[in-house]
């Protein structure tokens, strides 16, 4: 009887749960990928990783919508999965909630709270290493914070940071190449590393990859984007931004700055000015949205260049 009943209940593999929903949210399916976090929260929910995934996603639609209005939601999931893998020894997923967190701070320009926070995550990863948990995506933490030390006395006026570039590149060379969890993530943040050091081709040959497989991301389109504006190919910068424009449905804040950035540099200035016109009267409904500020600051310094034409 007790076998009977054993066996009348669904067995719900782990992995196969994250890589669904992992899969569904690069897709932007976010319905689906919801569903898939929150069953491994529902049938492991003394574990940190249904927790930990429902908040990537979270903090995916943000990034996807401009937006930190699901913050509050956000920092209970990672709140709850940061104590649930303290109480599991955990150490890959205590380590990866403090990256997300202190990537999501970085992203709202909190950048002390993100230093604090990203302080924290190395020990864990070199934890996780030590006990062969989850070893090749440790590295993507690994490399960012290595990485990122290399940049912070940009943003952290006064304190003397300093980071191993190399050291931070090869780990994260290792995680595009070797990570089972997160190696699309991984490829992600490894093609930006690569855009920030100019390494255009290294960075295009695996976005174009991650676009053949996830047409429809927006996210992995706007780096494309990025990439052909700082290497100057303004051109194909146009087509991809575009291309987002008619995925979007509408008109997004930071594409029309990047058109109207792309089309100055053209010397078409009549259509780089309706897009900085276009923010400038359009500033109410924009006003919410991360890095607002800066935005329209810079488009309001170009469209005084253009204000004769």
């Amino acid at each position: 009887m007790l076998l009977l009943i054993f066996l009348s209940i669904p067995f719900i593999n782990k992995d196969s749960l994250i890589n669904a929903g992992l899969n569904y949210g690069y897709n932007l399916d976010f319905r689906k990928a919801e569903s898939c976090f929150y069953s491994l929260s529902k049938y492991y929910p003394d574990l940190p990783e249904g927790y930990f995934f429902q908040g990537l996603l979270l903090q995916f639609i943000m990034l996807d919508n401009f937006s930190d209005l699901y913050k509050e939601k956000y920092y209970e999931l990672i709140k709850k999965t940061i104590t649930l893998a303290k109480k599991n020894n955990s150490f890959f997923y205590l380590g990866s909630a403090y990256l997300y967190w202190a990537l999501f701070e970085g992203w709202r320009k909190n950048y002390w709270q993100s230093y604090i926070l990203g302080k924290k995550l190395p020990k864990y990863f070199q934890k996780a290493l030590a006990n062969k948990e989850n070893l090749t995506d440790c590295y993507l933490g690994l490399g960012l914070y290595e990485y990122f030390k290399t940049k912070a006395n940009k943003y952290l006026l006064g304190l003397k940071i300093f980071g191993n570039k190399e050291k931070g590149l090869n780990f994260l060379y290792q995680a595009a190449k070797e990570a089972k969890i997160l190696r699309i993530t991984s490829q992600y943040a490894y093609a930006w590393v690569l855009i920030e050091e100019k390494r255009f081709a290294e960075a295009e040959s695996i976005l174009k990859n991650l676009i053949t497989s996830y047409p429809f991301n927006k996210v992995f389109l706007r780096l494309l984007r990025d990439l052909y504006f700082k290497k100057g190919d303004y051109q194909t910068c146009l087509q991809i931004a575009e291309k987002l424009q008619d995925l979007e449905k509408r008109k997004v804040l930071e594409n029309e700055l990047l058109m109207g950035k792309a089309y100055f540099y053209l010397k078409d200035f009549k259509k780089a000015k309706e897009h900085f016109d276009y923010i400038i009267k359009n500033r109410e409904n924009f006003k919410k949205l991360v890095r607002f500020k800066d935005h329209y600051q810079e488009a309001l310094k170009y469209y005084q260049k253009l204000k004769w034409y």
